[in-house]
């Protein structure tokens, strides 16, 4: 995995100061894309509209890095995925764990930006993210960055659980 990069307002060991609020996501990406495979319940992602779209659970497919959606997806999503063919790969890049309960599935905020603090797991879609260079992929020509969140009981690191009964652990 690429280096984690935090937005939980401890500025004090950075050059520069500032982020973006609410506060409380910490996020990553897998060095190689291709290797990013298994299956993930999504639960919401960001409509057309910029705007949060919750919906019953569905099961996505990751291998080598694509997401593909099963035939039986919602509409609403599918229209999100074929957005993105027409023009680059359904990549997953962005890993990211959400830290603020003030908001979730049953806590809404529509804005996406928000949102993707909620606390939880969510992936991004697409070839865009200004923070991790790949090679072949330019961070300008990118077009899409779609947020998805994924439905998740249980989150292990290396063996040890670090996210379970709907909160993280140390």
């Amino acid at each position: 995995m690429e280096p984690t990069k935090l937005n939980i307002g401890d500025y004090s060991e950075m050059k520069n100061v500032g982020g973006s609020f609410p506060i409380g996501e910490v996020f990553t990406e897998a060095r190689d894309l291709t290797l990013v495979n298994g299956e993930a319940m999504v639960f919401g992602f960001a409509g057309d509209d910029h705007k949060v779209q919750i919906l019953k659970p569905f099961r996505v497919t990751i291998e080598k890095g694509i997401l593909t959606a099963p035939d039986d997806a919602p509409p609403e999503f599918k229209h999100i995925i074929e957005l993105i063919k027409a023009d680059e790969e359904v990549l997953v890049r962005e890993l990211g764990f959400g830290l603020n309960a003030a908001m979730g599935k049953h806590k809404l905020v529509s804005d996406i930006t928000a949102f993707e603090r909620q606390k939880g797991v969510h992936l991004s879609l697409g070839e865009k993210h200004a923070i991790y260079a790949k090679p072949g992929l330019h961070r300008r020509k990118g077009r899409y960055h779609i947020d998805i969140f994924i439905d998740v009981e249980k989150i292990s690191i290396d063996g040890e659980a670090v996210f379970f009964d709907g909160d993280f652990k140390r």
